[in-house]
């Protein structure tokens, strides 16, 4: 009777202990506290032989179990350590030369949260699709008077003067916080370039399938600040920039970061003065509020700004609220809400407004196989949008997505009330395939293979491949090609196809490293076939960091940056302020004057 006992207890145990021994594939990023990538960083599972390293991005993946912990590590640098508690997949760690800490605008270790469709959270890596991100660091270093200046020759067939990506008709979209803003580059002028967290670009027309017909031609992802995470921080920038010879126009900013654990708050006022020809003054605050001992919290910003220069296509006074209710039961569950009111006028409203309703859910199946879905419903003046998205996940290595869209317009003169975008698409990651050949692994360190379609209105496919060797040396190709009904002109079918290329690489040699950017997109179509080159190099050596942009297109070529940056806080060994920097910088972007300057940054 007692071993038939202790048999039965046994079996029933037996799932429980096969459950806590699943192991899972994480993935992240690593980087200093200024958000430069650590390249060659050791990840490994503590006490054991299982580890490996980040790329020449910082990114890594590792197999790991719940309940294990992590160790980070890099020459120079103080190794961090963290406990895996749960099945969170994607996370970006900070390291420093001193004690862990955080930087003026990234946390230690948090979870990556990208905005696919409204308040929908999943990782980029995964998207049927070309998408590209642009950190902070990449355009904070410069002054410029609009924030969008920082994408020209970042990203890959983007051209700014046109508003458009791949030579389409159709202007972007621009979403800020998951509000979908509008098509003009006017939408986001309001916008500070110091209260930017992330910039995320989704390339070509399968997002239509996620953010409707106005996103056929790509989409701008803004994400302003998050919350400080615990942390109390102030900082402040300066800068003082000349431009058309003479003219002079001053820059500053305040943001103040205040933390706790159920209320986190950021602030921020900036004013750009250039004489008496454009004065602006920006107003900025976010509040999330953590309700104690409930998987509630509340997300609320508002925005105002002032003008009296050339701002003809936003209201003088411009406001705009926005807000966000969030209920995360469990890891598997979550459901979300979206609102938005601002005082931009239309022809028969005086404002506008957008809601949504977002709901997010994680299933096992077995057998290595995972089940992520996102539903959701948005109305916004006088139209509203069901959309959903599914995708299969096979062990992080193969994903099949799934995901549909039907925009339904109440307005009874339109032509098309109801349009309906279905997209369906795949990734797989080979080299996490083939990562048990130990050769293979440090040869082959990263890549993604990549298709989608879609048809309705808007018919599209595209296929994507990169890879990565030795750390080193990073190729990428797109193939595309997009029908589409120009509904608002013409009635006529049009098409667009082209090529997209990017190669990348980096260099170290002792205290020096040296990172080269080229991108190079060539598109046909009605309008004409058109070309684009960018190409960037980052030399960083110790507290010193030299970058220069160069961008070239079918009507010209021009320097969109060169800047040289110095941390004053590490070169006198500072350990008061997190950031301290000095930036003397040439810039000629599409957006703003052409215009040579100076600017100081510290952070406390």
């Amino acid at each position: 009777m007692k071993l038939k006992t202790t048999f039965a207890i046994f079996l029933l145990c037996l799932p429980t202990s096969y459950l806590l021994a699943q192991t899972f594939t994480i993935t992240g990023q690593v980087v200093d506290t200024k958000g430069y990538t650590l390249m060659g960083a050791t990840v490994r599972v503590k006490g054991t032989v299982r580890g490996t390293s980040t790329d020449l991005d910082g990114r890594f993946s590792l197999e790991v179990s719940v309940g294990e912990e992590l160790e980070f590590s890099f020459i120079g640098y103080q190794t961090q350590e963290f406990k895996i508690t749960e099945k969170r997949k994607d996370f970006y760690i900070v390291l420093s030369d001193a004690e862990i800490s955080i930087g003026c605008d990234l946390p230690v270790i948090v979870p990556v949260m990208s905005a696919i469709a409204p308040n929908i959270e999943e990782r980029v890596s995964i998207l049927p699709y070309p998408n590209h991100h642009i950190l902070p660091k990449d355009f904070k270093n410069v002054k410029t008077f609009h924030i969008l200046d920082a994408l020209e020759g970042r990203i890959i067939g983007l051209n700014l003067k046109n508003n458009s990506i791949r030579g389409g008709r159709d202007n972007l979209l621009y979403v800020v916080n998951g509000i979908p803003m509008g098509q003009r580059v006017e939408d986001v002028a309001y916008l500070n370039p110091e209260d930017i967290q992330s910039i995320e670009v989704l390339i070509g027309a399968s997002a239509s399938s996620l953010y409707g017909g106005e996103a056929v031609n790509g989409v701008v992802v803004i994400t302003t600040h998050k919350e400080s995470y615990n942390n109390n921080q102030v900082n402040i920038t300066s800068g003082l920039s000349f431009y058309n010879g003479s003219q002079s126009v001053l820059q500053n900013a305040v943001n103040v970061g205040l933390g706790g654990n159920y209320n986190q708050t950021y602030l921020s006022v900036a004013s750009l003065q250039s004489g008496n020809t454009h004065n602006r003054y920006n107003l900025f605050a976010k509040h999330k509020a953590y309700f104690k001992d409930t998987p509630i919290a509340l997300d609320f910003s508002g925005a105002y700004t002032y003008h009296d220069g050339q701002d003809t296509a936003l209201p003088k006074n411009f406001y705009a609220f926005s807000g966000a209710l969030n209920y995360e039961g469990d890891s598997d569950f979550k459901i979300a809400t979206h609102f938005h009111l601002d005082n931009r006028s239309y022809a028969s409203e005086k404002f506008s407004y957008y809601t949504d309703v977002v709901m997010h859910t994680d299933t096992w199946v077995g057998y290595g196989f995972f089940l992520h879905s996102h539903l959701g419903a948005s109305y916004e003046r006088e139209k509203g949008a069901v959309f959903g998205l599914t995708s299969l996940e096979f062990n992080e290595k193969a994903y099949l997505i799934f995901s549909a869209r039907s925009d339904f317009l109440t307005a009874t003169t339109t032509t098309h009330k109801t349009l309906w975008k279905p997209t369906i698409g795949g990734t797989i990651l080979p080299h996490q395939i083939f990562q048990k050949l130990k050769k293979s692994s440090k040869i082959f360190t990263d890549s993604k293979l990549q298709g989608a379609y879609t048809w309705g209105r808007t018919s599209s496919y595209e296929i994507d491949f990169y890879t990565q060797w030795w750390y080193i040396l990073g190729l990428g190709t797109t193939l595309y090609h997009t029908s589409f009904e120009e509904v608002e002109f013409s009635n006529q079918r049009l098409q667009t196809e082209g090529v997209e290329m990017y190669l990348t690489t980096n260099h170290s040699y002792y205290e020096w490293a040296w990172r080269n950017r080229l991108i190079a997109s060539f598109n046909e179509n009605e309008i004409g076939n058109s070309w684009r080159l960018g190409w960037q190099a980052i030399v960083t050596k110790n507290e010193w960091r030299l970058t220069c942009l160069l961008t070239s297109d079918t009507s010209q070529c021009h320097l969109q940056e060169l800047s040289l940056y110095c941390d004053l806080a590490e070169l006198f060994n500072s350990s008061k302020l997190r950031d301290f920097g000095l930036s003397l910088y040439h810039s000629d972007p599409p957006l703003s004057p052409k215009n040579t300057g100076l600017m100081l940054r510290f952070c406390f």
